[in-house]
């Protein structure tokens, strides 16, 4: 459950000792309980604990039965950091913000996620653009997840996002994701909507995601990865105007898990340029509907494209040449032979490349 804050919420604890706080009545008649407060049961958050000389200041979880706060985490009190003080008489307790609930970060107070969380695309913010800049402008991940939960419809825009958030500790840390059991209930379709990761340009850090369970159609790209790191996983890559993913510039691409191909593309499904690595291997790609893609695997200027193991569903039907191989670049597909990746025009290699 989220992490929320809550205005006037002081009630009296029925409890004392080193044990959850059972919840009583509101402090006074200009407070509020937490249910009265509309705080969902699960919920996090911060709290003061005080009686006339003790006090605890921490992070828990309310429950509506009892109703309990756990005590959790423990920033400072009477008996010091992470350690519960054994209260002598029943404390009261109320709902933060505290010093701990932001975090200054660059010179910004940003504020600090206390548990895995969860943005709601199009509920909390209308394009996923808005939600990211706000992450990227508010937030310090702090360690835990965020992740961005896209609605099932059709998306014009998508997302140009360069450097990472604060806190986030790799791609898993930073999810977009759609509809897992119907990945073709979220869209992104149009000329501009498809993904750009990359630097940013003043403290040259790149973004790191994860975006999964969801279709491109009819974009210029679907993903286009320059120095920066994506996983993705059951994706649909509809018909693209260019390629379904481009990786430049030292990025990293890894696929997690399966996904498709249910249209062509006029440059290539997939690119490897500039000491990039794309890592497909070991992972299936069903194709429908036949896609004509002009290259499947280009691998350029010293990147390398891993593509041993895999399952080509349909490959039959992808026409095309296989793959362009040029400048000490590589494919590998663990001896998997000219005719194993897809397509129906023999594939070539040149200036050092190499395909093994």
């Amino acid at each position: 459950m989220a992490f929320v804050l809550a205005n006037r919420v002081r009630v009296v604890s029925s409890t004392s000792g080193l044990s959850n706080f059972t919840l009583g009545s509101a402090a006074g008649a200009t407070y509020q309980t937490f249910s009265g407060a509309g705080v969902p049961s699960g919920s996090t958050v911060h709290y003061v604990a005080l009686t006339a000389t003790q006090f605890e200041t921490g992070q828990g979880t309310y429950n509506s039965s009892g109703p309990t706060l756990s005590r959790d985490t423990i920033f400072d009190g009477t008996s010091g950091a992470g350690v519960k003080v054994n209260f002598s008489s029943n404390p009261t307790i109320f709902v933060g913000p505290i010093a701990q609930t932001f975090a200054p970060t660059y010179g910004i107070m940003r504020e600090r996620l206390f548990t895995d969380t969860t943005i709601d695309v199009p509920g909390d913010f209308s394009t996923i653009q808005d939600a990211w800049d706000y992450a990227q402008n508010s937030l310090d991940l702090n360690g835990y997840i965020l992740t961005f939960q896209l609605a099932d419809g059709t998306y014009t825009a998508g997302l140009d996002a360069r450097g990472g958030l604060v806190g986030a500790t790799g791609p898993e840390s930073v999810i977009i994701k759609g509809n897992a059991g119907t990945p073709a209930n979220v869209v992104f379709s149009g000329a501009g909507a498809f993904f750009t990761l990359g630097l940013n340009q003043t403290t040259t850090s790149g973004v790191a995601m994860t975006i999964k369970d969801l279709k491109f159609s009819g974009s210029n790209y679907g993903f286009i990865v320059s120095g920066a790191a994506l996983n993705f996983g059951n994706i649909n890559f509809g018909a693209m105007f260019f390629e379904h993913i481009h990786a430049q510039h030292n990025a990293w691409v890894f696929a997690e898990s399966n996904y498709a191909v249910s249209g062509g593309a006029g440059v290539g499904h997939v690119a490897a340029a500039t000491n990039s690595i794309v890592a497909l291997h070991g992972r299936t790609i069903t194709f429908s509907n036949s896609p004509g893609i002009f290259t499947f695997a280009t691998a350029i200027g010293g990147a390398g494209l891993y593509m041993g193991g895999m399952t080509f569903t349909n490959g039959g039907t992808v026409t095309g040449i296989r793959y362009t191989i040029t400048t000490n670049a590589f494919i590998d597909t663990v001896g998997g032979g000219a005719s194993y990746i897809p397509g129906s025009v023999a594939g070539s290699t040149a200036s050092g490349g190499q395909y093994v």
